[in-house]
């Protein structure tokens, strides 16, 4: 996910054509792996009885993450580039960093009596 978030953060900074090409090709396949372990942990850390409102607080995350990608052209436009690179890297390195500690807590073990 480290190299997901740095590429983002690259190809905010760079106007070479053949590295733009390759840091997308380094986020495509960082969103493979990605979005296969986001889903199958929401479905593990939510409990059955809620996982209804779960989803739809999922669903409202995804509206934010337009939100404030319109927020970043506006202040990409007041702000120099290598800022805005900076900015996105902090931020997704605390995103990585917060899944971290997410996968390291102990799950509950659901006991199934025979």
């Amino acid at each position: 996910m480290a190299v997901y978030v740095i590429s983002y953060a690259l190809l905010s900074y760079t106007v070479t054509p053949s590295l733009l090409i390759g840091f997308m090709v380094l986020i495509s396949l960082g969103e493979l792996i990605l979005i296969p372990v986001r889903q199958s942990l929401l479905a593990e850390l939510t409990p059955d009885a809620q996982r209804s409102s779960y989803l739809a607080i999922d669903s409202f995350m995804e509206q934010g993450m337009m939100i404030l990608g319109g927020a970043a052209i506006t202040i990409g436009g007041m702000v120099p580039g290598y800022v805005m690179s900076l900015g996105f890297l902090v931020m997704g390195l605390s995103g990585v960093l917060l899944m971290a500690s997410i996968m390291k807590q102990p799950q509950k073990q659901e006991r199934v009596s025979s």
